[in-house]
């Protein structure tokens, strides 16, 4: 008889090394810098957020100031003994707006409503009139595309 070949196992692929550098305090024009950066760090990181709330949970840990001032009524609405279970899900009793919150879509359109600029094609075009090559093309073209 002839032996099994032996069995390989191979080392797990380890997930890309992401993070978010900094906390979000309103500052308009960072928003969109901290939702990408939240938004990469939960993709790559499933596994750290069993159930959608906790994702919620975890970009409110990120936010501070005006922002955390901002969220922290639906914060109280949510972690009032009534209307939490420890599945980590909302119970019927928290206020709708709660509900609509604490889900990532629901986070990320109403932060967009609250601390997105306003002006954002307005802002865009204006810059795109004003901005000149000053260093490299590669620095211009970064530039041109924000």
């Amino acid at each position: 008889m002839t032996p099994a070949p032996p069995i390989i196992l191979e080392k797990p692929v380890p997930h890309p090394k992401a993070s978010v550098q900094y906390s979000f305090d309103g500052t308009k024009g960072n928003l969109r810098a901290f939702l990408e950066q939240t938004s990469l760090y939960v993709s790559t990181h499933q596994e750290e957020f069993p159930h959608e709330t906790s994702k919620v949970l975890w970009v409110i840990s990120l936010l501070e100031g005006h922002a955390f001032n901002w969220i922290k009524p639906y914060f109280e609405d949510y972690m009032n003994p009534d209307n939490y279970n420890s599945n980590g899900a909302i119970n019927t009793r928290a206020n709708i707006s709660t509900h609509k919150i604490f889900t990532m879509k629901g986070l990320t359109k109403e932060i967009k409503v609250i601390f997105s600029n306003i002006n954002e094609i307005f802002t865009a075009k204006t810059l795109l009139l004003t901005i000149k090559q000053k260093g490299s093309v590669r620095e211009y073209t970064a530039l041109f595309r924000q």
